[in-house]
């Protein structure tokens, strides 16, 4: 089965991953959930099956009043699956879940509920755009630079993490190309290069890998 295989090679390593980057992000992540109220919508838009998700949750989960909403979008139907069923076990069950195949799919009503008081809301994309087209990457950049837009009073973050070993791939260059000036980078020597640990069973898995990330804000 395709998917078990993902989740025992992938799944872990990207939650590491992703784990290591909230978990190192000093005080700014802290300080923008306590600005927003402890409001936050997580918009998983990676390829993977809710790893960055499940990380984010258990990263913030200690944060006194946190109000967590988190939007799966989805690249395959058996990858939904499989992040509704870790969020539906009872460490995450609190938490409330809107899945969907697309980022449109997400009703406007949705954003709407979602901004009338500030929030924190986090686009995270995650090994994403290794596999998409640099136009598919354009429309994404545009479908964010919409809601960004429609609701100014939230303050948004563009989480940009890629677990591999090489430099990011163009389609990310056309995504930054056409995302709004509103998102910029919290350093100008951003990408930063990160570093995670996840537990090995044998001796050919590494016990330690990079990846590299970067982080936009529009406050």
């Amino acid at each position: 089965d395709y998917t078990l295989l993902y989740n025992y090679y992938y799944m872990r390593r990207q939650y590491a991953a992703a784990r290591a980057l909230f978990d190192s992000t000093g005080n700014w992540l802290r300080t923008a959930i306590g600005g927003a109220g402890g409001r936050v919508v997580f918009c998983n838009l990676g390829c993977e099956a809710g790893a960055s998700g499940l990380a984010f949750a258990d990263s913030v989960r200690s944060i006194p009043g946190l109000d967590l909403t988190y939007v799966d979008i989805y690249p395959a139907e058996e990858m939904g699956k499989t992040a509704a069923s870790f969020f539906g076990t009872a460490a995450y069950r609190h938490i409330h879940t809107v899945s969907r195949p697309r980022l449109q799919a997400v009703p406007s009503g949705f954003w709407s509920a979602h901004s009338v008081l500030p929030e924190l809301v986090v686009f995270n994309l995650s090994n994403l755009f290794d596999r998409i087209s640099p136009r598919v990457a354009q429309d994404l950049a545009l479908q964010i630079n919409q809601l960004v837009h429609a609701r100014p009073l939230n303050h948004y973050l563009v989480v940009y993490r890629n677990d591999s070993n090489y430099p990011s791939p163009h389609s990310y260059t056309a995504f930054c190309n056409h995302l709004t000036r509103q998102l910029q980078p919290l350093s100008e020597k951003m990408p930063f290069e990160g570093k995670f640990y996840y537990q090995s069973e044998n001796n050919q898995t590494p016990l330690s890998d990079r990846f590299f990330y970067e982080v936009r804000s529009n406050k």
